[in-house]
């Protein structure tokens, strides 16, 4: 994701506000009109998407500001107006007007001939599938899908294949599952598609580590055990907090108490009222300008679909117990969460028994930012040692 900056601060997205202009954007490749149709198609969903004038086939997602809400926009259209499987973590791939059509063009064009090999379901997104290393399986955090900027991919090895899970029914294409242990079964699968044969490297973020964790357990309780887990910036699990009131008590009492702080930053903070400390943060921000439209229960995600994958990813791993895992984990945090593993009673000296920790970024958000190459430097330097 990429923080809100530059002319789309105040500029609203689709039905919201007038269009931007695509001239106030710097750093844009030189306008080439769509020569195509499939090229004119998706011209058309990004300029609704960007809530923009113009885009030329050569202009870069990211230069547009992209962000992961914009991309699930843009997929999702992209989906039913082609109907192809298109997931937002490719945006990441094809960047590009010109790129995503030449993609699209290729798929229908390839319907109906013989594969040769078995099609990924669509919570596995290849982002790179060629390399001569062996893949690495990247788990979602909280949100449902990994969507970090182009300087994660810079920032590994070019050999080194790449695929993204996202959450279950996050494009509406099923039933999201309720439990950790059902979405780690179902990952495991779709990951064995993918490399039938050989240790798995797999890694998670944030709350996804817990299913990281899972499928670990599940691999190794098949005999078939991983290389070493690669958690990056794991949270402290929420079952394990120890505390005398139930979960739900203290899920209720956290959004009372943050409700004033975000009431405030919705409205004196928007207005400006409050000054640079007190304006929305990037997230409010998408949630208010970057969707095309009022999308009733699905604001903060894009489409209703993506807010119950990610609201039945959340509750299951809320109420997830883990258990002790005894195989190798490699810990990538944030120096700002060093601290949960400084405690040997804390839960993760107490659930994972032959751990290395490794400080990348100062603070969680650093990673929706560029600073996340230096995440994806020590993350391939962790799989080397696993090969």
């Amino acid at each position: 994701m990429t923080a809100d900056q530059g002319p789309r601060e105040d500029g609203a997205a689709g039905a919201r506000g007038d269009p931007v202009q695509r001239a106030d954007f710097d750093g844009l490749a030189e306008y080439v009109a769509p020569a195509t149709e499939a090229q004119e198609a998706v011209a058309e969903i990004w300029r609704r998407a960007f809530n923009i004038d113009e885009v030329g086939i050569d202009d870069d997602f990211f230069d547009l500001q992209g962000d992961s809400l914009v991309a699930v926009t843009i997929a999702t259209a992209l989906s039913a107006d082609f109907e192809v499987d298109y997931q937002p973590s490719l945006m990441i791939t094809y960047a590009t007007v010109a790129a995503i059509a030449e993609f699209v063009d290729g798929v229908e064009g390839s319907q109906g001939s013989d594969a040769s090999s078995p099609s990924l379901p669509s919570h596995l997104v290849p982002v790179r599938a060629k390399g001569n290393l062996a893949p690495v399986f990247l788990v979602h955090g909280l949100f449902g899908i990994f969507f970090p900027n182009r300087d994660f991919l810079d920032a590994l090895d070019p050999e080194q294949p790449v695929y993204f899970l996202q959450a279950i029914g996050f494009m509406g294409e099923a039933e999201p599952p309720g439990t950790v242990e059902e979405i780690a079964a179902t990952y495991v699968r779709a990951v064995r598609l993918c490399q039938p044969h050989g240790p798995l490297n797999i890694a998670a973020f944030c709350a996804g580590s817990l299913i990281g964790v899972e499928m670990g357990h599940q691999l190794r309780a098949a005999g078939d055990p991983p290389n070493p887990l690669v958690l990056i910036d794991p949270p402290m699990p929420y079952s394990l907090k120890r505390s005398p009131w139930p979960l739900w008590v203290r899920m209720t009492f956290r959004r009372v108490r943050d409700f004033p702080k975000w009431f405030l930053r919705a409205t004196l903070g928007r207005a400006g009222l409050l000054g640079a400390g007190g304006a929305p943060d990037a997230d409010f921000k998408k949630r208010l300008n970057r969707l095309p439209g009022a999308v009733e229960g699905g604001e903060k995600f894009g489409t209703p679909a993506a807010k119950k994958a990610h609201d039945s990813l959340e509750h299951a791993i809320m109420i997830h117990h883990p258990r002790p895992y005894e195989g190798r984990v490699e810990v990538i945090t944030s120096r700002e969460r060093f601290g949960l593993y400084q405690d040997q009673n804390l839960p993760w000296p107490r659930l994972l028994s032959d751990f290395t920790v490794h400080v990348g970024v100062e603070n969680h958000d650093a990673l929706f930012t560029g600073e996340i190459a230096s995440m994806a430097r020590i993350l391939q330097k962790c799989l080397a040692t696993g090969s």
